[in-house]
Parts: structure tokens; sequence; C-alpha cells
């Protein structure tokens, strides 16, 4: 099975998943979808140790739990991993909803943080709070007992922002 990418109206790659148009993830996972299946099994293919699957778009979609749980029942002994970059309010309701699948499946959380303080990691997502949405995102990873890692996102325009401590 060969992955192709959607393609535009202008014959050319698709955008990323912002543009909800050829978002692969907008539709519902049913039994009748097929296509996370198809993605899951391409996956598989490949003959992985870990596969990982990063993007607020995980976090919107109702086919972030049955990818997981599909990969996890074909292949117990895949590492799993979610890779976030925090949650926005409108996210909150599908994050705190995935958090219990995750522990259940055994699956790791990775988040991401864009600076060591939050002025710097607000200005570079250009979301006030989005610092403090992130903690409270590690929090509840961490209350719920799911294996959480943080990743920084070395930015070269985040270097120039940030002050020495001490």
């Amino acid at each position: 099975m060969r992955l192709v990418p959607p393609t535009g109206r202008n014959g050319r790659p698709a955008r990323p998943a912002r543009d909800r148009r050829c978002d692969p993830w907008q539709r519902p996972a049913t039994p009748h979808n097929d296509r996370w299946q198809d993605l899951a099994e391409a996956l598989l293919a490949l003959g992985p140790d870990e596969v990982s699957i990063t993007g607020g778009e995980v976090l919107l979609s109702d086919a972030a739990a049955p990818v997981l749980a599909y990969l996890r029942s074909r292949r117990p002994d895949l590492r799993l991993r979610v890779l976030l970059s925090g949650v926005a309010p409108v996210q909150r309701r599908a994050f705190q909803a995935l958090v219990p699948d995750l522990r259940r499946l055994g699956v790791r959380a990775k988040v991401a943080l864009y600076g060591p303080s939050e002025d710097v990691h607000d200005w570079v997502t250009r979301s006030p709070g989005s610092w403090l949405d992130t903690l409270e995102m590690i929090d509840a990873l961490r209350d719920a007992e799911v294996p959480t890692s943080v990743s920084y996102e070395m930015l070269g325009r985040t270097a120039a922002r940030t002050r020495p401590t001490g």
C-alpha cells in the first residue's frame, strides 16, 4: 500500500491539516471509515519500533483513540507516542476525553515548549496564555499517570528573547 498525499485544486500537494478541505482526520472514525485503518496499516508495514502521532489535530479528531487502539491491537509491543503542543480552550474537552485512552493504551505523551518562559513561549505561539495552557496539560497528563516528556523547541528567534537567570 502506498500513501499518496491529497492534492489541492491546483494539482500540488494539499496544505497540512489546517486546510480542513483535505484533512484526512476530518471524517469521524467509524467501522465504515477505513481511511485511518489504511494509514495505520501503512505505518505498521514499515516495521517501526515506535509510532508517533503529532499535531494539534490529534486533539481535535475523533480518530485519534481508534487509531492508537488499532495500532496497539495489531502490535502490542509497539511504542506509541503522541506529540502535543498545548491545549487551546476549544480543544480542552477533546483532550480530557483522550487522556484516559492514552493511559489505557500505554501511549506516551511528549509536550512541546517553545520557550523557557511564559513571555517567550506565548510570543512564539502568538497565543497569550498558551504557556499556562501547556503547563496545565502536562499536569493533567502526569495526574492521569500518562508517561510524559517535554521537548524544548530550539528556535533561533527565541535565543534573543531568552534572559539569563541568576
